[in-house]
């Protein structure tokens, strides 16, 4: 389909590269190695099985070296006993890069078996109504691969189960995605009653809004983004609007496979795309859509799967692989390259003559400091950038730097990241990549604002109060360190009085 995005396709190159990159990027999160007892957490199972889904979406084939990585990566582990969350990530990714692969099967078959008496699933340690849609997906998926056998479940089950499954109250990404396996299911048809569901709950509900998954509060969300829209507003309600905007991504994915037999979806969707679209792409203001999803989505599971499912949206939209949009631009970029391959861009050249126009040094020596979220040295520098057109100082600033094993600098981030929001605001925003990498060394450096005017809370005591509140003093120091260090909340006895003088 035919599809009027500004700079449509510089835009989806931009986006696959940085896809491309997760992998060294968030090592943390995409086809991350297992601990040592051979695990890997939900939130990198979930990241890495939709950077694999993305992949595929832009048009990368299963038979490509990257997927041929992540096909063998979900295939490392011996099958297990239960089909947990984890499992199913492994089955869905199975299903689209080796849906034949002999551990498929018995994969399946062991789900089916955690069907309930009343025909529901059970997946996660606490059920919900998702278990039963995402077993039913992955069960829909292995019937179109042809790796179904009716042995384990057959169509009419398959069908039977979707039909008195179907609910109103489901959520929008829910309801859309169960549409589509009813859809899928029943040769390319819906009933009366769930066609009346789409048009007044899913559809109406995008015509008013162009988002799904909104709540009473945040319906302000959409005409604040066709309006003055900045990152300073999503920031302080970032929850929901992370929510809206992946949710959106998922309806739309599901309700474009049916764009051809319901002509009303087209419109809706359309306008969804044109208001998500408008808040990242590149522009002549903007040279990096994927640079500003980091800068609206600052936690790097939501950033990754933000990046994902919107491919995954603009490729059932299109209904054509991705990567054909994308590669006049590549081709155009290459022609532009080749005309004459050993002189750098006038661009280039400019950057390289301010750089050593400038002269940066360090004043004095480079202060030690203590404590963090991890091993990682910290350090303050005070940074002279002298310009030789004047012959004097042009900036002076201290900044921060944390250095150490690329590991520390790792769990920085991770233990930065498990800082709840409504504090967040107390600590300096820890980069999400590293300034400066030393391959040699295996040490990672990030560069951070220093907090002028600042006395903490253990210092303002010290100073002042210590002598008046010793027992204050005395217990404050171990509490705030480990606040700081992150390590959660733990109980510990204290005379009568402390508590509340601290």
């Amino acid at each position: 389909m035919l599809i009027n995005l500004p700079d449509f396709d510089k835009t989806l190159v931009n986006l696959a590269m940085n896809l491309l990159r997760a992998p060294e990027e968030y090592s943390a999160l995409v086809l991350t190695d297992p601990d040592i007892q051979g695990a890997v957490s939900g939130e990198a199972m979930r990241a890495t099985l939709h950077y694999i889904l993305a992949l595929l979406a832009y048009g990368f084939p299963a038979e490509d070296e990257v997927l041929k990585e992540a096909a063998r990566w979900l295939l490392a582990p011996a099958v297990p006993d239960q089909v947990d969350e984890n499992e199913m990530y492994r089955l869905e990714g199975l299903l689209r890069l080796r849906p034949y692969d002999p551990t498929v099967p018995e994969r399946l078959s062991k789900l089916v078996k955690q069907r309930t008496s009343d025909g529901l699933f059970v997946i996660q340690t606490e059920p919900t109504q998702y278990d039963t849609l995402w077993a039913l997906k992955v069960l829909t998926q292995a019937w179109q691969e042809g790796v179904l056998d009716s042995k384990i479940i057959t169509l009419d089950d398959l069908r039977r189960t979707i039909d008195g499954f179907i609910q109103p109250g489901f959520p929008d990404k829910d309801l859309a995605l169960a549409l589509r396996l009813r859809f899928e299911l029943w040769d390319k048809q819906l009933s009366p009653p769930l066609e009346h569901l789409l048009e007044h709950r899913l559809l109406e509900s995008g015509r008013k809004n162009s988002l799904w998954d909104l709540t009473q509060n945040t319906l302000w969300i959409p005409e604040r983004m066709r309006q003055d829209f900045s990152v300073q507003d999503i920031q302080q309600h970032y929850k929901p609007f992370c929510r809206a905007i992946q949710s959106t991504c998922v309806v739309v994915a599901n309700l474009a496979v049916m764009m051809n037999y319901y002509t009303d979806i087209q419109p809706v969707l359309r306008h969804s795309l044109d208001l998500w679209w408008e808040a990242f792409h590149t522009d002549h203001m903007n040279d990096d859509p994927a640079g500003k999803m980091r800068a609206l989505f600052i936690q790097p599971p939501d950033y990754l799967m933000s990046l994902s499912l919107t491919l995954m949206a603009l490729r059932a939209f299109v209904n054509e692989p991705l990567i054909y949009r994308g590669a006049a631009y590549v081709h155009r970029q290459m022609l532009d390259f080749q005309v004459d391959q050993t002189t750098p861009s006038e661009k280039e050249n400019l950057k390289q003559a301010l750089r050593r126009c400038f002269q940066i040094d360090i004043e004095g020596e480079p202060q030690r400091l203590t404590l963090g979220l991890s091993g990682a040295g910290v350090a303050r520098v005070e940074l002279k950038v002298r310009s030789p057109l004047t012959d004097n100082f042009i900036f002076s600033e201290s900044l921060v730097v944390k250095f150490g094993p690329s590991e520390e600098i790792d769990l920085e981030r991770k233990n930065y990241e498990r800082v709840p929001e409504t504090i967040r605001s107390c600590f300096v925003n820890f980069p999400a990549q590293d300034t400066y990498f030393d391959p040699e060394q295996q040490r990672a450096y990030i560069v951070i604002p220093d907090l002028h005017g600042y006395r903490t809370l253990y210092e303002y005591y010290l100073r002042g109060f210590a002598a008046v509140f010793p027992g204050v003093v005395k217990h404050l120091g171990a509490f705030l360190l480990r606040v700081h260090q992150a390590r959660g909340y733990q109980r510990e006895l204290a005379p009568r009085g402390i508590l509340y003088e601290i």
